[in-house]
């Protein structure tokens, strides 16, 4: 049932044209590498660490992220999914969004020397699952980053299909059960 449930769940698009020059390579610690982009605003104090939605890479996120860079005045990292545009070698997975998730949030800590509490999560759909991992990850560790927004989230995979009352086994992004561990505002748009 996993490996066909994953076959719904996750649509990785034709891999969408994207000048090499404006990547950054990040490799996740089950062993994949992924594509990121960062753009920067002068003077932004708030970077956004955007997780798209399905059936996306960052070739077709990409003027989306630059419209929202710029009418907020934030930077932005985006990153693929493993499985997803440009990386490789490894299906995607749930196991393989929660590693992604964290090789970019490192980059940003590390690299980039961005402070957890400049960093607000963004998840678009499938998105809001790494997301809320994070959030509730990064709670937990006492190092909480400064927000989160989940634009069109679900609760749970078995959820967006019917309400189960409680967490089932096999169940993909149990998003809510990560919201209790998560300490800060979350701000959600169009939730399923």
């Amino acid at each position: 049932m996993g490996d066909a449930l994953s076959s719904l769940l996750f649509q990785p698009p034709r891999p969408t044209p994207i000048k090499e020059s404006k990547l950054v390579w990040l490799h996740t610690k089950l062993g994949s590498k992924i594509p990121a982009f960062f753009m920067e605003r002068p003077g932004a104090t708030i970077t956004f660490l955007y997780s798209h939605a399905n059936a996306e890479d960052l070739g077709t996120v990409y003027p989306w992220v630059k419209f929202l860079a710029k009418s907020l005045d934030v930077n932005v990292l985006a990153y693929d999914y493993t499985g997803y545009g440009l990386s490789q070698p490894n299906e995607p997975s749930e196991e393989n969004c929660f590693a992604d998730i964290d090789a970019a949030y490192e980059y940003l800590t590390t690299v980039r020397r961005i402070s957890p509490a400049n960093i607000v999560l963004y998840g678009r759909s499938l998105g809001s699952g790494p997301s809320c991992y994070l959030a509730s990850r990064t709670a937990d560790e006492g190092k909480s980053v400064a927000g989160l927004i989940l634009h069109a989230p679900f609760l749970s995979v078995f959820r967006v299909v019917f309400e189960s009352g409680c967490t089932l086994i096999g169940d993909k992004f149990p998003n809510v059960d990560f919201a209790p561990g998560i300490r800060y505002v979350v701000c959600s748009l169009n939730t399923i």
